[in-house]
């Protein structure tokens, strides 16, 4: 991945050439100390942290305190709260420029339900991210090789993923072409909750073409943002808020996938060792003792369980597999009810206007920017 991280970078410095200040300060005539004073600190300090109270209260519940206890409920009621303040605040304080300005949030098909799409996609692909490389190392890999080759899937699906959203343009129909990739994804997740310990070229597969739907959807999500914007000024913003609802969308998601699976595990461990041990008869103390070493999965911690024997190992060693699958197939469950609200949402997208597929996108903006404002002086007549 760095190797294609540094292409990326060669290539955005020959290929993109953004206006510089002097050009901007045509447009807007400020100075940068002027920009400085006008940016929305305090809406930057309340989204960073509602959602930083959020995801931490998230990460928290079920692991390190229960869900209904205050240390868990306080930062996830705290951060909610904030984030309502911070919607009102946007959308009545007198602000010169808005971190989240109202009028995108009013263009639904443009602006709002691309970036939830994105949103979702996100949701789904983090899902997987946060899941297969543990699930594939503990339960199919056998060696260090076969543990990174099992790394790559997704990586490998998300470059695959951009090399189709190449010829994104000559295909057309980007709503379409969304709609399917979320529609795949959500579909690969939900087979992933069936994954078993046999079947490991199933696994990839499946994890392989939710990686790839991830790069269908946000790449085009993208650019239906860029293209479908009437005010050429909130492209950058709009960009960024809908970048900045993926990672954020991802974040949460690791806290909440991570915590299903770690709880159901918990939960599902010490039951599927005594399963598979029951037919040694151990006592209490030594079954205890097995399964926190089951738990550690280590050689060491083996060692240290008083008459171990090399098939009450193994027995011990697939009850710790089969009760990480089980927490798996739970956040791969919770992942498909996501994943089926984008499916709806990819519903009510926009395709790309052909209109804008010219060296006079701009000026076709504009038209559309003075179109939307004469509607609008005509409704209030």
């Amino acid at each position: 991945m760095i190797g294609f991280q540094v292409i990326n970078l060669v290539l955005l410095c020959i290929f993109y050439h953004p206006p510089t200040f002097e050009e901007k300060k045509i447009e807007h005539g400020k100075t940068r100390m002027q920009l400085l004073r006008d940016f929305d600190w305090l809406g930057l300090f309340l989204f960073i942290a509602g959602c930083t109270l959020f995801i931490v209260g998230v990460s928290w519940g079920g692991t390190l305190h229960p869900w209904i206890s205050g240390v868990t409920l306080g930062p996830i009621i705290i951060g909610l709260l904030t984030l309502l303040g911070l919607g009102f605040y946007e959308a009545y304080a007198p602000i010169k420029e808005p971190l989240f300005p109202p009028r995108l949030f009013k263009a639904m098909r443009q602006f709002t339900i691309p970036m939830l799409v994105m949103a979702i996609g996100g949701m789904q692909y983090y899902s997987n991210a946060t899941l297969w490389n543990r699930l594939s190392q503990l339960l199919y890999a056998g060696d260090e090789v076969s543990k990174g080759l099992y790394g790559e899937v997704l990586p490998l699906g998300t470059v695959i993923g951009g090399i189709v959203v190449v010829f994104s343009k000559k295909i057309g129909h980007q709503r379409w072409q969304v709609f399917a990739a979320i529609a795949l994804q959500t579909a690969c997740v939900g087979a992933l909750s069936t994954a078993t310990l046999d079947n490991p070229v199933k696994s990839i597969i499946l994890t392989f073409f939710v990686s790839l739907c991830t790069s269908v959807n946000l790449l085009n999500g993208m650019v239906l943002v860029g293209f479908g914007i009437v005010h050429q000024e909130d492209i950058g913003t709009a960009a960024g808020l809908a970048g900045t609802s993926r990672l954020l969308a991802g974040a949460v998601a690791t806290a909440i996938f991570g915590n299903v699976t770690n709880n159901k595990y918990s939960q599902t461990l010490a039951s599927a060792v005594q399963s598979n041990v029951s037919q040694f008869n151990l006592p209490a103390a030594t079954l205890t003792k097995l399964v926190a070493a089951a738990r550690l999965n280590t050689a060491a911690a083996f060692k240290n369980v008083p008459g171990i024997t090399p098939e009450m190992q193994a027995a011990a060693i697939l009850g710790n597999k089969q009760a990480y699958l089980t927490g798996a197939h739970l956040s791969y469950q919770v992942a498909l009810a996501f994943g089926l609200c984008g499916v709806i949402a990819a519903f009510f997208l926009n395709s790309v206007d052909e209109r804008k597929y010219t060296r006079k996108t701009v000026a076709v903006q504009g038209g559309d920017r003075k179109a939307l404002k004469e509607k609008k002086l005509q409704s209030t007549a």
